[in-house]
C-alpha cells in the first residue's frame, strides 16, 4: 500500500533538508514510547515518522520515492527501513534520548517555598529567578570577525562513529572545538565576554492552586536556560517548580489530610475536659478529650483538612495528636494534691 511520507511528517513536498529533520525531531519526541507506555497506536506512529525521515533524509531514496513512489523506494538502492531491524530502531530512540538528556541540563529546578494558608487557599504569587539567554547585543553569535569552526566546518556537530552489537552506528554531538555554535570569534562581545550569552533575571507569576501536595511540581515549558542543540537549533530548557510547605504547625497527609499536635495539662488527660483550638480556615472549635487520655492518642475532626483539589465543598481530615503539657513549675498547694494522690497509690 502507498504511503505519503510527507503527510506522515506533516510537511509539503518542497520541505527542505532542515525542515525535514525539525519535523522529525518534533513528531519523534511526540510519539516515543518511552513518554507513551503501552500505548501501541504510538508506538505505530513512531515507527512510521522514523521511516518517513528515513527516506526523505537520503537525497538519493527521496529522488526515488518522489518520482515512482513509496514501493519504488523499497526496491530502489539502499536498505529497506524496517523497525525491527534493531540496529536502525536503536539509532533512533538514542537519537530522542539524548536530546531529552541535553535538555534537562539546561532545565531549572527551583523550590518554592509558601505558607499553610497558601497551601489551603491557594496562591498568586511572583516568582524571580536566573535564567541564561541568548545574548541580545551580538545576537548570541559572541562578537565580530566571526570566522567557521574547522573542527565541524560550519555545522556546530560531529559526527562520531562507534561500534556496537548491532553493528557501526553514528552519533551527532555538539561540536567540541566550537561548543555547538559553528563558528570561533575574533573580537570578543563586551556584554556576553565571547560566549554568546548573558545571565537574567526573570520574573514569572505562579498560580498556585489550593492543596498543592509536598514534592508536587509544575512544568514552565520553554522557560529554562538557552542552549544551541546537536543539530545547531536555538532551544530552551523547562522551569519546574517544586513547592515547600511550613509544616510546622500543621503536617500534610494523604488524602488531603492533616495533623497536628497539642500538649495538654495532666488533670485534663487523666479527667478529660475540653480546649480551644483553630482549625487551618481560621475556625475555632471546642474539641473534647475523654478521660485516662493517653499520650499520643489521636483525636479525629472530619472534613477539617485540606480542600480536595478542584472540589471546594470536600475535605480532608484533621488528625489532633495528644501529648502532655509537663509543668516548668509547681505550687506548694499542687505538690500536696500530688503527695495525697501517691499516698492512695501505694
Amino acid at each position: 500500500m502507498s504511503k505519503d511520507l510527507y503527510k506522515t511528517l506533516e510537511l509539503s513536498k518542497t520541505a527542505d533538508a532542515t525542515e525535514i529533520k525539525k519535523a522529525y525531531r518534533m513528531l519523534a519526541k511526540k510519539y516515543h514510547p518511552d513518554k507513551n507506555p503501552d500505548d501501541k497506536t504510538a508506538e505505530a506512529k513512531f515507527k512510521e515518522v522514523a521511516e518517513a525521515y528515513e527516506i526523505l533524509s537520503d537525497t538519493t531514496k527521496r529522488a526515488t520515492y518522489d518520482q515512482m513512489g513509496y514501493e519504488a523506494s523499497q526496491r530502489g538502492g539502499g536498505r529497506h527501513y524496517d523497525m525491527n531491524d534493531m540496529g536502525a530502531a536503536f539509532n533512533a530512540m538514542r537519537e530522542q534520548q539524548q536530546a531529552e538528556q541535553v535538555k534537562r541540563r539546561y532545565t531549572i529546578h527551583q523550590v518554592v517555598k509558601i505558607s499553610m494558608e497558601d497551601v489551603y487557599e491557594g496562591a498568586i504569587k511572583k516568582l524571580t529567578y536566573k535564567r541564561i539567554e541568548k545574548c541580545k547585543p551580538c545576537n548570541g553569535k559572541g562578537g565580530e570577525n566571526v570566522v567557521r569552526c574547522t573542527t565541524c566546518d560550519g555545522k556546530g556537530i560531529e559526527v562520531i562513529t562507534q561500534r556496537t552489537n548491532f553493528g557501526m552506528m553514528q552519533n551527532n554531538i555538539s561540536c567540541r572545538g566550537c561548543d555547538g555554535r559553528g563558528f570561533k570569534i575574533a573580537n570578543a562581545c563586551d556584554s556576553c565576554k565571547g560566549k554568546g550569552i548573558q545571565g537574567k533575571n526573570e520574573e514569572i507569576e505562579v498560580d498556585i492552586p489550593h492543596s498543592i501536595l509536598p514534592h508536587e511540581q509544575m512544568q514552565y515549558v520553554g522557560k529554562g536556560h538557552y542552549y544551541v542543540d546537536a543539530q545547531g537549533e536555538e532551544s530552551f530548557g523547562d522551569l519546574i517548580l517544586s513547592f515547600q510547605a511550613d509544616e510546622t504547625k500543621f503536617t500534610i497527609l494523604k488524602n488531603f489530610g492533616l495533623l497536628t499536635k497539642i500538649d495538654l495539662p495532666y488533670e485534663v488527660m487523666v479527667l478529660g475536659g475540653e480546649f480551644e483550638f483553630t482549625t487551618i480556615d481560621g475556625s475555632v472549635l471546642k474539641v473534647t478529650v475523654s478521660e485516662l487520655t493517653d499520650i499520643g492518642k489521636k483525636l479525629k475532626l472530619k472534613g477539617k483538612g485540606l480542600k480536595h483539589r478542584g472540589y471546594e465543598v470536600l475535605r480532608g481530615d484533621l488528625y489532633i495528636m495528644i501529648d502532655l503539657k509537663f509543668p516548668t513549675e509547681i505550687t506548694a498547694e499542687e505538690k500536696e494534691i500530688l503527695k495525697m494522690l501517691k499516698k492512695t497509690k501505694e
